[in-house]
């Protein structure tokens, strides 16, 4: 990188509880944390006079509790011009190894890993490969080695192997892909194209013992088996996304129903006996059509995204796709034959229509399919906007940010038909429509927070359910941060509100009679109730000439509570509240020793409970720098006591090593012993685990 170009820029967005008065930025070896602008975001320093040649830059920073993070280190090479930088290849990256046996109650397992990463750049190409390959690899799981190699220009971005792509929540988000990932950058027409595999074939078990079938047969039940998983996706969008971006997407995805044999283990089907595909996992076929708007404006202080969606899944393409003769009947309720497809009083007739498997390419059809009809008329056959945005397997996003007046806005309102689904983001709920608002003030030059936040959601959209269930959700935080010599204090208050849309005469009861005596059971389906939780904590640092004390202390407490007030007698509701008790010191001497004490104790009582649970742990550590810092041994000592639901005492003790040989190599290893005792049970266990890691920087 050229001289006049170097800049050092660290996010703080994904850390948590971050002690400012911690962080120490070196740059080869010499501290410039005073020089660097450091705020809750971002830590950025700009070096003036900086030489040609390679220069090294490290991060480091503790947590409130005195905790560290990883050290972030950053290796740059840097030259006179911005003309000589485009023509020198830049390359760094790591290795790292390590072999970890870890033992939890008498039960060891030993996983072992190589991760390597690389990355460099050339004139107008840059790269990045990554590899982990682990012991825990097993053909009877899916993948858990990882690897990929990207390219990126500014006209494409090219990417083999595991890929983690991602279009828009509806579609494709995050799904591993392993494959191939293409992203063609015309600035104004783009193309962004995914294709590979989800999930991999896993052959399963078969039933040692058979089912005798009323024919005097034997039945064996496959059971654990998996489907390979291919997926297609494409978007063509408009624009670059710094203003304005259109996109249209289509995935498709579709399991290999040849990719799993029936005939597994030595057993084949034959007169005799029979193979029957068992289990939950059915091969599956889906397509989902979406579209998605971005417009920002003024360096995007205002940005306002909407995804919307349209899905068909068939749940099981076994049999494949129907014949004509087969649609006429397939619709729920319509076993009439007569040449017609009957929904309500809507009949569709099926001379001239299309047959579906001449579709298969594209979609399986069969009874399978959800939803069956992507569209119900009213009542009178009519379709209308309301039937339109009722459609169950539809979805729609939107969100709009406000970044003004020292005040961070934002808005969000979805709707997820009942039966949308996306292959590309499997795990994303349904059924739900409901709207966020927050706000986020920053006063007093960024030493005052205001965080206000409200979310409101429900389910049961096509109102087919036997009750409505709505959430609530409010959010009020307060955090002062003064600045030097004085305390660091925030406040946090929380409500969550459950509650469905029955009534009194929803409850029912039961009423069973013995010779001697009766009993009566009651069933109160009705739900209203409401979970408040405060939290209150204070960080204050207090030096003792040269020594450093940074205090911590949190306390929390949550209740919930029942908000029905006519429950009939005898209905036992789960009443649960909580406290919590936090105090820690964290203390760094004026030779290179640092040193941890956190007392911890959580107090829980339910109804459910005779008597309330009851935690208590005090944590000890220490750390100590040898040779300028290349050595650092650490050790501690957890003591944990618990009584209530649980009665046992934990005692871990715990003794650690890092030694850094130049700038390149860095050996790490840990010892742990733990003694658990049950005392309810008279069981006690003795593990040790122990760690060895070493990485090579390049």
């Amino acid at each position: 990188i050229a001289a006049e170009e170097v800049v050092l820029a660290f996010s703080m967005f994904n850390m948590v509880n971050v002690d400012m008065t911690s962080i120490v930025l070196t740059l080869d070896g010499i501290p410039v944390t005073n020089q660097a602008e450091i705020n809750d975001d971002l830590i950025m320093y700009r070096p003036q006079n900086i030489k040609p040649g390679l220069h090294t830059a490290r991060l480091n920073m503790s947590n409130q509790f005195g905790d560290p993070f990883a050290t972030t280190i950053v290796n740059f090479t840097v030259v006179k011009s911005v003309e000589e930088a485009q023509r020198i290849f830049k390359y760094s990256g790591r290795v790292s190894t390590e072999a970890n046996s870890t033992q939890i109650q008498g039960v060891r397992d030993n996983i072992n890993y190589v991760r390597a990463s690389a990355n460099g750049s050339y004139d107008w190409l840059s790269f990045n490969a990554k590899a982990f390959v682990t012991s825990q690899e097993d053909p009877q799981r899916q993948p858990r080695n990882r690897m990929s190699l990207s390219l990126k220009t500014s006209l494409f971005d090219l990417a083999v192997g595991d890929v983690n792509p991602r279009f828009s929540d509806l579609s494709l988000s995050g799904k591993r892909v392993r494959g191939v990932e293409a992203d063609l950058k015309l600035k104004y027409f783009n193309t962004h194209i995914v294709y590979g595999q989800t999930e991999r074939a896993i052959e399963g078990t078969i039933s040692s013992a058979p089912d005798t079938l009323s024919d005097g047969r034997f039945q064996y039940s496959r059971t654990g088996y998996t489907y390979d998983r291919n997926l297609l996706a494409i978007r063509p969008y408009f624009g670059s996304g710094k203003n304005f971006q259109l996109g249209f997407s289509l995935l498709k995805a579709r399991d290999d129903t040849l990719s799993v044999k029936r005939e597994y283990g030595g057993i084949t089907q034959n007169n005799e006996r029979s193979i029957v595909m068992g289990g939950v996992n059915r091969p599956q076929d889906n397509i989902v059509l979406g579209t998605d708007l971005l417009l920002a404006f003024d360096k995007k202080r205002f940005v306002w995204k909407t995804d919307a969606a349209f899905s068909y899944l068939n749940r099981d393409i076994t049999g494949g796709a129907l014949t004509l003769e087969e649609m006429d009947t397939f619709l729920p309720g319509d076993s009439l034959q007569n040449d017609t497809i009957t929904l309500g009083d809507m009949n569709i007739p099926l001379e001239g229509f299309p047959d579906p498997g001449d579709f298969t390419k594209i979609f399986i059809i069969n009874e399978n399919i959800s939803p069956l009809m992507p569209i119900v008329p009213d009542t009178s056959g009519k379709i209308g906007m309301r039937e339109f945005l009722n459609m169950p397997s539809t979805a729609f996003k939107t969100q709009m940010k406000l970044n003004y007046f020292n005040n961070f806005f934002v808005v969000k309102y979805q709707r997820v038909g009942p039966e949308f689904m996306s292959l590309g983001n499997p795990y994303m709920r349904t059924d739900v429509q409901g709207f966020n608002i927050s706000d986020k003030i920053r006063l007093f030059s960024n030493r005052l927070f205001v965080t206000i936040a409200y979310d409101q959601k429900r389910d049961n959209l096509l109102e087919n359910k036997e009750s409505t269930t709505t959430t609530t959700s409010f959010i009020a935080n307060v955090a002062i941060y003064p600045g030097d010599g004085l305390p660091n204090i925030s406040f946090n208050t929380q409500s969550y509100g459950r509650q469905n849309d029955l009534d009194i005469q929803d409850v029912s009861s039961d009423t069973t009679f013995t010779d001697t005596s009766y009993s009566v059971s009651i069933k109160d389906p009705r739900e209203s109730n409401v979970t408040t939780r405060q939290e209150f904590r204070i960080s204050h640092v207090v030096r003792l000439g040269d020594i450093k004390n940074t205090l911590n202390l949190t306390y929390t407490n949550s209740e919930r509570n029942d908000r029905i007030t006519d429950r009939f007698p005898g209905y036992q509701f789960n009443k649960i509240s909580s406290s919590n008790f936090s105090f820690g010191v964290n203390t760094v001497f004026n030779f290179p020793l640092t040193t941890n004490l956190r007392i911890l104790s959580n107090t829980t009582e339910s109804v459910t409970y005779a008597h309330p649970s009851k935690l208590l742990s005090m944590i000890l550590q220490g750390s100590y720098k040898f040779f300028d810092g290349k050595l650092t041994t650490d050790a501690g000592y957890t003591m944990t006591t618990s009584s209530g639901l649980v009665d046992f005492s934990k005692h871990d003790m715990f003794s650690g090593v890092i030694y850094r040989l130049g700038e390149k190599h860095q050996f790490r290893g840990r010892l742990r012993y733990v003694h658990w005792d049950y005392r309810t049970t008279n069981k006690a266990y003795n593990d040790l685990s122990f760690l060895l890691n070493y990485t090579f920087i390049f």
